[in-house]
């Protein structure tokens, strides 16, 4: 059933990738709606700590893992409606996680975690998930947003008088095994968050998370292209004499230093494209152009990914009451001194494979360092560069490849070769016929017939630059270049190890967050935990999540003492 749901929605995803408004609401009445819910590993942050998140994806009714989107969008959003960090984050089995770094320019303040995927937004009834985050700066005071409601922050007095006694305790700066079998429910195998972190003594409101649920429907909003196999660019190519739409145009797109990403496509009957980013990439510019030699008659207007649901978001003001004072004080200065050894204590990006330049493999590479170095290009196609040449062409130069030996070209003799430099399409050859050698590290040449997308090639010349960020320069009517961001990367949370004596002695450790793992998968009933205390004493929690394939969720918490 999933397989032919899949099928589906791929057949809808390649021949439609626009729809209209009557279409897409029978579509929406037959195809199974996606929800996305984020758990955190707190709610309360200072400026300076990290907060952690674990995405999930589900299908609305059954409520069990949905493996349509590959992609989640998560965004911290401020009480004034605005925009303070965003992510893009890979969904792999219906999960995904990241984290954002609270900086100090967040003013203290209730704060938005706002998660969805572009699927998820046809959802009528839940759309995308809100928590909120009590972010608090003492640095400076806050005199914006008077006018909300406002929620008091205070100490919790049950807390700070009546701590257990009951709970295991362990010194600081020692190992701590946890076996959380107690934890694991009867049906315990899946993947599994488990975040173990100082539990502040502060009385929250309730309701500090929540799944945000609306009435609307969806007749008079737009209908969102589900990204199954990858982050998706879409757009129109419109004709600028006649304001209509273009069809039948290619459309190439490119990502600065990512020379493997190189797409083209042809827009269909409403003028539409659409690219599907299904492989890595590193963030960069994006370049989107019209391959078209009257390429000045037409315009691109790419389709901006904006959440669209920003003023149903309300918002109430922290109020600190005095009593927090010390505390206040107190974690300031522990967040102060831990951030000051950041640099000992820095996460682990896990290495992405890089896919290697679409064309794989050239026919012949000349590594310009391994030549006598010419001063123009000119000069280096003459001396060096063989099977290709630069020629003059109605007081015009150009590149042209010289595979005279290929039988195609007798019957397809107007082609013309595919130029790029450090993965960019170049079409008017003269904007770097006139580069210095000096700059170009590596040519690449394929000197046979290549069919690429929609298009017929003469073959390919591909210059790779030394510091490999060429980048067209700025945008026109029929090229949009803008900064795109990659998926944040896989990363691990640093873990500390005290287990050399006297290494890390003058190394001060003022860590809340002890333990934090988003997806452990756990097959056994015995399965156990390590990592150390650090320099804080109080109570810490132990919190175990997960949501199984069935949809069940399961949370579980347990507390110990550092003394």
């Amino acid at each position: 059933m999933v397989k032919l749901f899949k099928f589906f929605v791929i057949l809808i995803f390649i021949s439609t990738p626009f729809i209209g408004l009557s279409q897409s609401g029978v579509l929406l009445k037959n195809i199974p709606k996606e929800e996305i819910k984020t758990s955190v590993n707190t709610n309360l942050l200072m400026v300076g700590e990290s907060l952690y998140f674990k995405t999930y994806s589900f299908l609305q009714k059954s409520q069990e893992i949905s493996a349509i989107s590959k992609i989640a969008y998560i965004q911290l959003i401020a009480d004034n409606k605005t925009i303070v960090s965003q992510l893009k984050i890979k969904l792999e089995d219906g999960m995904g996680h990241g984290d954002f770094f609270i900086p100090t320019s967040l003013e203290t303040g209730v704060y938005k975690l706002i998660s969805y995927s572009n699927w998820s937004l046809n959802n009528g009834k839940n759309p995308y998930s809100e928590t909120d985050i009590f972010i608090i700066n003492p640095y400076f005071k806050s005199e914006n947003n008077l006018k909300l409601p406002k929620i008091e922050l205070s100490l919790d007095s049950l807390f700070v008088s009546n701590p257990t006694n009951k709970l295991k305790s362990y010194p600081t700066r020692s190992k701590v095994q946890l076996n959380i079998a107690d934890l694991l429910p009867v049906n315990f195998k899946g993947n599994y968050m488990i975040s173990v972190r100082k539990q502040e003594p502060v009385l929250f409101p309730s309701g500090a998370s929540k799944e945000f649920s609306t009435n609307k429907q969806f007749n008079d909003q737009p209908f969102y292209i589900p990204e199954i196999r990858g982050e998706v660019i879409q757009g129109k190519v419109i004709n600028t004499k006649t304001k209509e739409p273009a069809s039948n145009i290619i459309v190439a797109l490119s990502i600065s230093g990512n020379t493997s990403l190189y797409k083209n496509v042809l827009t269909n009957e409403q003028g539409a494209y659409f690219f599907v980013l299904d492989a890595p990439y590193k963030s960069g510019f994006l370049v989107t152009q019209i391959i078209n030699e009257n390429r000045s008659e037409y315009s691109l207007i790419e389709d901006k990914k904006e959440f669209p649901f920003l003023n149903n978001l309300s918002f109430k003001r922290i109020v600190l009451n005095s009593n927090l004072e010390n505390y206040l004080i107190e974690k300031s200065i522990d967040t102060q001194i831990d951030n000051a050894f950041y640099k000992l204590k820095e996460d682990k990006f896990i290495a992405e494979n890089q896919s290697k330049i679409f064309f794989h493999t050239a026919k012949k590479k000349y590594i310009l360092d391994d030549y006598n170095r010419f001063p123009t290009l000119r000069e280096t196609f003459i001396e060096i560069i063989k099977n290709a040449s630069i020629k003059r062409k109605n007081g015009h130069y150009y590149f042209d490849i010289n595979n005279v030996q290929n039988h195609l070209l007798s019957k397809l003799p107007e082609l013309e070769p595919l130029v790029l430099i450090d993965g960019f399409p170049i079409q008017n050859h003269e904007t770097i016929i006139n580069m210095s050698s000096f700059d170009i590290k590596s040519i690449e040449l394929i000197d046979e017939v290549y069919f690429y997308g929609p298009k017929i090639y003469k073959g390919i010349l591909s210059f790779i630059t030394k510091k490999e960020n060429f980048a067209p320069a700025g945008s026109k009517d029929y090229v949009l270049k803008r900064i795109i961001h990659a998926p944040q990367k896989e990363k691990q949370v640093y873990s500390i190890d005290y287990s050399i004596p006297g290494k890390l002695k003058r190394i001060p450790d003022f860590r809340s967050q002890l333990y934090w793992k988003s997806d452990i998968e756990i097959e056994s009933s015995s399965k156990t935990i390590e990592f150390y205390t650090s320099d804080l004493k109080g109570l810490f929690k132990v919190v175990l999540e997960a949501h199984n394939a069935s949809g069940d969720f399961i949370r579980k918490e347990q507390h110990f003492l550092v003394e």
